[in-house]
């Protein structure tokens, strides 16, 4: 279904600040299509419920999109997120 895209671009790593006043296109109609399809079925009217722009259309394949497609950033360090607190176990041999 498609293209694959890998085979009509070169990957390049940028600065994310790099695409300030761009427009960026995105492959995300599977991912756009599944919030959009689990909006409806949530919705009373089955049209998407709440979510909808202020003509009345549908946003909610939009809502959610960025959580799946940035890796999150860790803000705390990870050891003291898991309550590392220093104590260690050490074993012994038999």
């Amino acid at each position: 279904m498609g293209c694959n895209l890998r085979d009509l671009a070169e990957s390049e790593v940028i600065d994310i600040a790099d695409l300030a006043g761009k427009r960026v296109g995105i492959d995300s109609f599977l991912v756009a299509f599944q919030f959009l399809t689990a909006m409806r079925a949530r919705g009373a009217t089955g049209d998407g419920g709440p979510l909808k722009d202020g003509k009345g259309r549908p946003v909610s394949h939009l809502m959610g999109f960025l959580d799946r497609s940035l890796a999150p950033f860790p803000r705390h360090n990870p050891a003291r997120r898991r309550g590392d607190s220093g104590f260690h176990l050490r074993w012994k041999a038999p």
